[in-house]
């Protein structure tokens, strides 16, 4: 059987084999829960304020018609708990009273929502009072901090894509990274890795919001970052977003995006649709008129159906929801520049000097020389008149492995001097189909039993024609071309017993399956023995694949894989099962709660180390000609690393937590909410005792290589845990909170609260922490005076090549946690609107350090290179002699975040919107295991500041508007009446600029800008001084002034916290035109026109490492020209707008 079919089979029967033992457990009474259930509350009182006991409470749902039942307790008061989210009716009866009823009750995900002004007068059954919902009630029984997007926005608005969760750009808090840096909109193409990973709320990490769908956590638990069930657009109820200090019973967080799938109902309804763009209808990009090149012929296309309805004669018993998509997406990469070698410099020709000055890259735009010519080469072996004289190369000295590499680069097809000295591009439409399939029931047995289930698969093919995962600024095009086929298989069930109208007891089960397998398409087009390559590098094993190469933004583009597509290939085999129970118990005016959680997680993936090795051609490295290509073309290279084959890690976590709170209605007006959970989050180990630690204290510096001194580890009955970490402690993570209804109207809450939120790192935070020696080598060899052709005969037990190690700080056994608060106050407004002000803060302790963010334990100390006493060879001046860079993954960073949000909302009535501002400061140190790097010496002194999603201002504006139109005559009622106008306008300040910035050159004294001659240590950068703000005396376009930099001084670094310059901002603007023809109450053809960025405005942005107005080169430490004239400035732009048109029939 496939695989694929075992999954979802086993997915299946999980949820059945649950079923059936609760079934039997409670003789058969089954009641359901839905997504996150939600709560309804009221006091029964009389004309007199006298609360009324015993009187009957039933809740019907309006959809499928099934019944909750309560009394009031003695003190009048109600609780109905686990409430799927839907729309409700309530009716309240009392002996000798007036019957009580209530339409239109929305509740949402998690909603607590107090039925208000329940007063019963005086009279017969006969009798009744009726009160028809018009608008959603605000809610005053909950302190939390959350935002709710409804059916009616997922419906109506201008959604580009498939996912509803591209709707978060609308709420307050929320930034949108674009953290492929493709910058392309929210929603522009449907990925399972371009989930809510792309998004950051309230300050925190991307990996800090968890995603749930119907009650399930389907993140994708190595990255954090995607989502196993893609919240469709046409098969998602709503959505609700918590975002501070919710209550203890919710088991994750610190932020929680809920997602609701729709379901069936008492009568049949469905529907069928088409979305589609074509680039025929979208405007040009500036980049292809920049560029010069053909419109790309993109394509998306959406075909869907779905049903729901009854499965019983009777109609109120089980019910069903199915849905099927087909997602055709020809997704166009849009245009990638890049500069690359022509065809002269392939055979050793450089003399054309006047082309090579137009090129961008510092490590590019140099003729090359030989020693005699030029002062590049420092720390190398002797560049000869004989080997380069007079930008040629004499073919004798060409080296064949570097010919090789250089021949995989395409050749130009752009005037540099036109192209903002790019002289390649392209523009590939890549085909990334996928289908989507999703199943529901609901089995309504009786008043108080029911059922829920649901089921979901998706498959998506994803070929990757650059870089796996990663978008790199200045990449070309692999030859090898890696595809992944990607398989998830989801299934979540939910069960509650109502014990008595006081007691309710839920159960939800649910499995998450992921299958990733990746492979290379063409691996002749990337095989060493295929391509003639002739060396294989230090390892003997190494792969049958060509080594990567870059400079990382110098010039040389990136030709760049992650090892390991060879053997074991890349793949990713992962499971996540959770368990919880939740009891639920009402006492006079208090609902308290208590609760169990389990989750196992497992996660088979091999590390991804460059077995194919990676090497850097540079004019930093001291082995250099200047000129980067002439570099690779002799073999000579500034840095190289390479590893032995990657190993699979069998990676697992337990997760067990109990919890308790009270949510206590203290008067009508004041409700306060306590509670705390206690967890026991095991950390993450590998299954075969793999994971590493590095002990100072047991380290020998005369042990010999093979005894690895201080390297620790469980299988080798070292005395430390699968973990390595000790098993935490049971965690203690209070909530408190309360909410206060100022008037008794429900028209005026204040609300506010806090909590503490703890979270065991992702998979990938530690994943490499499995590949150390013995079991696996890594060397980086730094400033090497080596060619290409030396790293066959080396040795890397010797001295020369250390192995590198990413192991597990001993001592970093701190769970990380964050803590947030809010206070709140939700006002309502003329027109059923409502206006929220917020203070929203949290901190974040205890964060993971990772490799690039300043976590080298064995770094070279500062100064100790300072005249080379023991030679050029970083490795010889480390701590730890026996090893390399010591990667230690530790729990160091900390960041912080407060903000002023403010929001308005109308969804009634012929004009609705939902409008967001947020004024906001997201600071600390790194902010994102793979971002902003950190000093390794002083972190908080040198690294503290603004994070990568820090956006001062941010603004959304969400409207739909149904025109009016009310004509006597059918035809023009039928042609002119029923068009609805949506749309979605986002203004959002720019990230900060100078962490992206690159500097090079020369000091004042002609010393060349490289950390080992400057700050004696290779472990942090140099950085320049400044001598005037250079915020200031900018002109037009401009971000960032040159002439505020100068080089330092041997010995005296520069400025490390630099002003707060900023990238340009962010802007966009989308509509939507549709219209329904209706041709019965149920049965309606609807027809849609979307325009994304339909201003047509693109978008100032700096290209990443490659960009020109990022780098400054200084010569004899002042800028030189090309800076002046380059730096702080745009070179590009970006963005076209879209058009989208849809139809969809009801029925």
């Amino acid at each position: 059987m496939h695989k694929g079919a075992i999954a979802s089979t086993v997915c299946v029967l999980l949820g059945g084999m649950l079923l059936i033992v609760l079934v039997a457990a409670v003789g058969g009474q089954i009641t359901y829960a839905q997504g996150q259930p939600a709560t309804v509350t009221g006091t029964v009182s009389d004309q007199s304020s006298a609360v009324i006991p015993n009187a009957s409470v039933i809740l019907k749902q309006e959809s499928t018609g099934s019944l909750r039942r309560t009394v009031s307790n003695t003190d009048g008061y109600f609780t109905i708990t686990g409430i799927p989210a839907g729309t409700y009716g309530v009716s309240v009866e009392a002996q000798g009273f007036v019957k009580w009823e209530r339409t239109g009750v929305v509740v949402h995900p998690g909603d607590k929502v107090n039925l208000p002004d329940i007063v019963l007068a005086v009279g017969t059954a006969e009798q009744k009072v009726e009160v028809i919902g018009v608008s959603e009630d605000l809610i005053v029984d909950s302190s939390e901090k959350a935002e709710v997007i409804t059916s009616k926005e997922i419906q109506n608005l201008a959604v580009l894509g498939r996912s509803a969760d591209e709707l978060l750009k609308i709420l307050p808090g929320v930034v949108y990274t674009d953290p492929d840096g493709q910058g392309q909109p929210a929603g522009f193409r449907v990925q399972f890795n371009q989930g809510i990973g792309n998004y950051n709320v309230n300050g925190t990490r991307n990996t800090q919001v968890e995603n749930v769908s119907d009650g399930q956590n389907v993140i994708d638990p190595g990255c954090q970052c995607g989502s196993a069930v893609t919240p469709n657009v046409d098969m998602v109820q709503e959505v609700k977003v918590q975002t501070s200090n919710f209550a203890a019973e919710n088991n994750r967080g610190p932020i929680i995006f809920s997602a609701v799938s729709k379901s069936g109902g008492s009568q049949f309804h469905g529907e069928g649709y088409f979305y589609g763009r074509n680039s025929a209808l979208n405007a040009r990009d500036w980049r292809n008129n920049f560029f010069d090149t053909k419109k790309p012929g993109d394509s998306f296309y959406f075909p869907g159906f779905n049903i729901g309805g009854p499965l019983t004669k009777g109609r109120q018993k089980l019910f069903f929801f199915a849905g099927v998509e087909f997602m055709r997406q020809n997704h166009d990469l849009g245009v990638r520049p890049a500069t690359v070698p022509t065809l002269a410099m392939r055979k050793g020709d450089f003399t054309d000097e006047a082309y090579i000055k137009q090129l961008n890259g510092y490590d590019v735009n140099v003729m090359p020389h030989n020693d005699a010519e030029g002062n590049n080469n420092w720390n190398g072996t002797a560049v000869s008149p004989g080997m380069l004289q007079g930008g040629k190369v004499n073919p004798n000295a060409i080296d064949p492995g570097g010919s090789v590499l250089m021949n995989l680069m395409p050749l130009p097809n752009q005037d540099p001097s036109k192209s903002a000295g790019y002289n390649y591009s392209s523009n590939i439409i890549n085909p990334e189909h996928r289908n989507q399939e999703l199943v529901r029931l609901d089995y309504n047995i009786s008043d108080s039993t029911k059922l829920y289930t649901r089921f979901n698969r998706e498959y998506q093919a994803s070929p990757y024609p650059f870089t796996l995962w990663w978008f790199n600024s200045n990449d070309v095009p692999f030859p090898g071309k890696v595809k992944g086929d990607y398989h998830t298989y989801t299934s979540s069930t939910s069960l509650v017993k109502v014990l008595n109208p006081s007691t309710t007891n839920e159960i939800v089960l649910g499995v998450t399956d992921w299958a990733m397998p990746h492979k290379l398409q063409d691996p002749k087009a990337v095989s060493r023995s295929a391509l003639g390559y002739p060396y294989h590098g230090i390892f003997s094993a190494s792969a049958d694949v060509v080594p990567d190469f870059t400079d990382w933004g110098g010039g040389v583009p990136d030709f760049v894989q992650p090892g390991g597509l060879a053997k074991p290939t890349i793949f990713g085999n992962k499971w996540l099962i959770d368990l919880s129970d939740n009891f639920t118990k009402v006492a006079g005016t208090h609902t308290l709660k208590f609760g169990y959680f389990m989750e196992h997680m497992t996660n088979n993936e091999p590390t991804t180390d460059n077995d194919q090795g990676i090497l850097s051609p540079t004019n930093w490295g001291g082995n250099s000609t200047g000129n980067a290509f002439a570099d690779l073309l002799l073999g000579r290279i500034g840095e190289y690393g390479e590893s032995t084959a990657n190993l699979t890690g069998h990676h697992r976590k337990w997760e067990n937590s109990f919890y308790a709170q009270d949510s206590w209605k203290a008067t009508r007006r004041l409700t306060l909410e306590i509670g705390s959970r206690f967890q026991h989050d095991g950390w993450l180990y590998e299954r075969d005792g793999h994971y590493f630690t590095f002990d100072p204290q047991k380290y020998d510096p005369k042990a010999p290589l093979s005894a690895f001194s201080g390297l620790l580890a469980k299988y080798k009955g070292d005395p430390v845990s699968d973990s390595v970490w000790p098993s935490p402690k049971l965690l203690f993570s209070p909530r408190v909170g309360f909410a206060w209804d100022v008037t008794g109207s429900g028209r005026t809450v204040i609300r506010g609260g806090a909590g503490v939120f703890h979270y065991i790192d992702r998979n990938g935070d530690i994943f490499n922490t499995h590949s150390n020696p013995p079991l696996h080598y890594q060397v980086t060899i730094d400033n090497p005076a080596l060619l290409l052709s030396d790293f066959d005969h080396l040795d890397p037990t010797k001295q020369l090549v250390k192995p590198a190690l990413t192991v597990l700080e001993p001592g970093s056994s701190k769970i990380p946690a964050t803590y947030s608060w809010s206070f709140t106050l939700s006002k309502r407004l003329p027109a059923s609107a409502v206006m929220e002000a917020s203070y929203v803060g949290n901190s974040s302790s205890h964060q993971m350090v990772c490799t690039n963010c300043g976590a080298n334990l064995n770094a070279v100390p500062e100064g100790a290179m300072f005249g080379f006493p023991l030679g050029k060879t970083a490795d010889f001046y480390r701590p730890y002699q026996t090893y390399g860079v010591i990667n230690m993954r530790a729990h160091a960073l900390s960041q912080n975040y407060h903000s002023f949000q403010l929001t308005a909302n109308r969804q009634v009535g012929r004009i609705n919107f939902a409008g967001s501002y947020t004024f906001s400061k997201a600071l600390g140190v790194g902010g994102d295991s793979y971002g902003t790097p950190s000093d390794p010496f002083d972190r908080r002194g040198r690294s503290y500041g603004p994070l990568p999603y820090d956006r001062t201002h941010g603004f959304s504006m969400a409207y739909s508007i149904l025109l009016p139109g009310t004509f006597q005559n059918p035809i023009a009622k039928g042609a002119l009446s029923g068009w609805q106008l949506s749309g979605i306008s986002q203004v959002q300040s720019g990230a900060f600029l100078a962490s992206q910035f690159r500097f090079s050159g020369t000091l004042a004294d002609g010393t060349n800008w490289d950390n080992t001659l400057v700050v004696g240590t290779n472990a942090t950068s140099v950085r320049p001084h400044l001598v005037c703000d250079p915020r200031s005396g900018l002109t037009d376009g401009q971000y960032a002034n040159p002439n505020c930099f100068r080089a330092p001084l041997v010995g005296h670094n520069g400025t490390y916290e630099m002003p707060y310059m900023k990238t340009p901002p962010f802007q966009n603007h989308d509509v939507s035109l549709f219209k329904n023809f209706q041709f019965s109450e149920a049965r309606k053809l609807q027809f849609r026109l979307s325009a994304y960025n339909f201003l047509n405005h693109p978008l100032p942005f700096f290209n990443g490492g490659s960009d020109p107005g990022l780098a400054i080169n200084f010569d004899h430490g002042v800028p030189d020209a090309n800076s002046l004239k380059q730096f702080g400035r745009t070179s590009l732009e970006r963005g076209h707008r879209l058009m989208q048109v849809a139809v969809k029939f009801y029925f």
